[in-house]
């Protein structure tokens, strides 16, 4: 499953600070939906998959825009 092109057009046109404030957001959203997730079978277990995945672009668009690889 792979995101939108709207998705990535969103976050690519963050700033650093904005991303730093959704990966945190995010991060939280999946540390709580891990915690459900062993209290009672997901209701939608792809969610979890997708959540992790946009912590991964997040984190690498913070990464490329630091070293400037990205602007």
């Amino acid at each position: 499953m792979s995101f939108t092109k709207k998705v990535k057009q969103a976050y690519q046109n963050m700033s650093i600070d904005e991303l730093k404030q959704e990966l945190n957001k995010l991060t939280s959203e999946y540390t709580f939906m891990n915690i459900q997730k062993s209290i009672k079978a997901p209701d939608n277990p792809m969610k979890i998959k997708q959540t992790r995945r946009l912590i991964a672009l997040v984190k690498t668009l913070i990464r490329e825009k630091e070293l400037g690889i990205r602007k």
